[in-house]
């Protein structure tokens, strides 16, 4: 979903990332990349593949790309953290992460990379998951210099975008007794897109199913009854194999001597013991 200030524009593909990234290159071209747009706000969850993409993709000469680890991952991870050193569910794992949350987005990465350093974990799984919490914001450090974004007018999440992936999708093409093909849900998610992003009645208008149909390949036509060949064949077709007759397989009567139910219709009645 490329957004600016003002109206945004949504695309969808059922894809792997990389054959997604050119539906993104699209809709960024519509929202003014490469035409007069000097900055553009790239926001991820911290996954290295998305930065790489985005500076492939987006940076060009004169265009600054400014990359935004989503606020929301990002004080995750430090509850992950308060929970492993202070213990899952404890007002002071609650205290420690509401307090780090507010230093990340009011005051800056520096304060809580300060805070982690001077965490003391008990157990090897704690060890582990406060390394590599200082790891990932050592190495996003650039990223989430929240306070300045937000001077600058930048969204520091991505709710809009998740909201979006949720009801695009879902809300169609997740119901009771669906089933759908691949080829088929693209093409609904690709109509929902169009219309969520106000370009409905302008598709239209460009008759899509026409240029569809022109642009197919034509299946040749078959030849004439003129040149079809009219010789019989030399020799005459082998005759069929004889058709074996079934042989009905005689009824035979079920026997019902010493059956209970050949004892007449009241025997269980009969059989019943007599209570006083």
């Amino acid at each position: 979903r490329a957004s600016g200030l003002g109206a945004s524009t949504s695309c969808a593909g059922l894809e792997e990332a990389d054959h997604f990234w050119p539906r993104v290159m699209r809709e960024a071209q519509r929202a003014g990349w490469s035409r007069g747009v000097r900055t553009v706000v790239l926001i991820g969850d911290g996954a290295d593949w998305i930065w790489r993409q985005g500076r492939t993709q987006l940076g060009i000469a004169g265009v600054d790309v400014v990359e935004i680890v989503d606020f929301f991952p990002a004080s995750e991870h430090l509850g992950t953290v308060a929970a492993a050193v202070f213990g899952p569910g404890s007002p002071a794992a609650a205290a420690w992460r509401e307090r780090q949350a507010h230093r990340l987005r009011h005051e800056g990465v520096r304060l809580v990379r300060r805070a982690l350093a001077s965490l003391r974990p008990r157990g090897a799984k704690a060890v582990d998951i406060v390394r590599q919490a200082r790891a990932y914001f050592r190495t996003h450090a650039a990223r989430m210099t929240y306070p300045a974004f937000h001077a600058r007018g930048f969204p520091i999440g991505s709710g809009a975008i998740e909201s979006t992936a949720k009801n695009l999708i879902p809300l169609r093409h997740v119901q009771a007794g669906m089933r759908w093909s691949l080829p088929g849900a693209q093409a609904l998610a690709s109509l929902r897109a169009l219309h969520r992003s106000g370009r409905w009645e302008a598709f239209w208008q460009t008759q899509p199913l026409r240029r569809l149909r022109q642009a197919q390949p034509r299946h040749r036509h078959p030849p004439p009854l003129a040149a079809l060949p009219l010789a019989m064949p030399a020799t005459p077709p082998s005759s069929p194999a004889p058709v074996t007759a079934l042989v009905p397989t005689p009824a035979t009567r079920i026997q019902t001597a010493d059956k209970p139910w050949a004892k007449g219709k009241d025997y269980w009645r009969r059989g019943l013991p007599r209570t006083a």
